[in-house]
């Protein structure tokens, strides 16, 4: 009989301590749950107040995760604000270039209708680019784009922002294309004074604010404030587009040629974004040129 008493004694002493808690704890809750069930009378105003006490520890608790959620939403709406800058961006670089081919398109129509009565037809293959690094060469002006072979770029293609002519690419591999600006002293462009179609050959010096015109006749009729356009001669860069404005002229007394400065209209310590106009394939569609005998005679 003694043996049997110590087996049962050995046997609740072989239950853990947390057995006897979990009994506790569920015999506690089923008592809570019959008076909440028996008494609403007396639990639910221990309820409310207990909730009124609890309130602002769950409040503060709250606050992290609203803090996250705000955040978040604070971020998306910043994220989807610069892709939209961006589109918006490109769309205004492209209608910037073809604003200028339309100018220079209706001069030039302007001039030829009563003998051709043709118009050149604008060029709108073009591509957008972003500047993505310099040459740290301090005598070159040399931008790195991040467009390459991939996207069609090649030698020669003119670049231009959306104040005017930047420069021409000059190398090209897969994914990347170097650029060198007007600045550039190895660099030339032909160019036309836009007020009275004079030719010109504007050369850059290295400053990003200051181009030369070299041999600048004495008899040319330039001054400061003169517009000077792509003239299209060379074949690199399409004609009517802006390149400089004229900022100094020095006339010196028994030189042949004037000392003519102007100042480029592109921003080229400043653009981020560039646009590539690419040159019309031989497929493209070729103006006709009306032989002379069948060309009426040009009433006034």
């Amino acid at each position: 009989m003694r043996d049997i008493i110590d087996r049962d004694k050995r046997r609740f002493e072989d239950i853990p301590a947390e057995g006897y808690r979990l009994v506790v704890a569920v015999l506690l809750c089923t008592v809570l749950i019959a008076g909440d069930t028996l008494y609403p009378q007396y639990s639910q105003p221990i309820r409310q107040y207990s909730q009124q006490v609890i309130e602002p520890f769950v409040r503060l608790l709250s606050y992290p995760a609203r803090l996250v959620h705000g955040l978040t939403d604070r971020l998306r709406s910043q994220k989807e604000l610069y892709e939209e800058n961006k589109i918006l961006q490109a769309e205004l670089l492209q209608n910037a270039a073809q604003l200028q081919q339309l100018a220079e398109s209706r001069a030039e129509n302007s001039r030829l209708r009563a003998l051709l009565q043709a118009s050149l037809r604008i060029n709108d293959h073009i591509l957008n680019a972003e500047i993505i690094s310099i040459d740290p060469n301090p005598y070159h002006r040399v931008l790195i784009l991040n467009k390459g072979t991939r996207e069609g770029m090649e030698l020669g293609l003119p670049v231009l922002d959306a104040d005017g002519i930047m420069g021409q690419v000059i190398q090209v591999t897969h994914r990347l294309s170097s650029v060198m600006l007007i600045s550039d002293p190895r660099h030339s462009i032909p160019v036309r004074i836009e007020r009275n179609e004079g030719r010109a050959i504007l050369t850059g010096m290295g400053d990003s604010q200051r181009l030369k015109l070299d041999y600048v006749p004495e008899t040319v009729d330039i001054k400061v404030g003169d517009k000077l356009i792509s003239s299209g001669l060379g074949r690199n860069f399409p004609a009517g587009h802006p390149v400089a404005i004229v900022s100094e002229v020095k006339r010196l007394a028994g030189r042949e040629f004037v000392e003519v400065y102007a100042r480029p209209v592109a921003n080229l310590d400043h653009s981020r974004h560039v646009i590539v106009l690419f040159r019309r394939s031989l497929h493209d569609e070729q103006p006709t040129i009306t032989p002379l005998d069948s060309i009426e005679e040009v009433k006034p």
